[in-house]
């Protein structure tokens, strides 16, 4: 059971690196870009390994879904990531993270002006929200 699944696992993955090798090779005729800027705008299209479970993000994080290849993830910013190369945070919601000298308190600040799609203020009290929730 555990060989097929691999086997199938492999075989989904080999496709979809052909795909993106397919879809990022310059169309016949068309001038290599590589030193042009990129443009801004336009349609990315690929393929998302699961269905949405849901689009409120504790129930993605209970039904072990949350991770690469999630649907979720196009629609969620994170506070902070990290860089798999370096192992330093990437701030991305955040502005900064500190620790008191003991670190049993850290302080987490928000980048200025964030906002929520439908314009609500992204601010402390939506993060402590949200973090209670899970």
């Amino acid at each position: 059971m555990h060989l097929v699944r691999r086997v199938w696992c492999v075989a989904a993955c080999a496709a979809m690196v052909a795909t993106f090798a397919v879809a990022a090779a310059p169309a016949p005729g068309a001038e290599a870009a590589s030193s042009s800027k990129p443009k801004r705008g336009g349609t990315a299209t690929f393929l998302v390994s699961s269905e949405a479970v849901s689009l409120d993000n504790p129930k993605i994080a209970a039904s072990g879904a949350a991770g690469a290849g999630n649907p979720a993830q196009l629609v969620y910013d994170a506070l902070i990531t990290m860089d798999p190369v370096t192992q330093k945070p990437i701030f991305r919601l955040a502005k900064s993270l500190e620790s008191s000298p003991d670190a049993k308190v850290w302080t987490l600040k928000l980048k200025p002006g964030l906002m929520f799609s439908d314009k609500t203020p992204l601010d402390a009290a939506a993060v402590v929200s949200n973090w209670d929730r899970h």
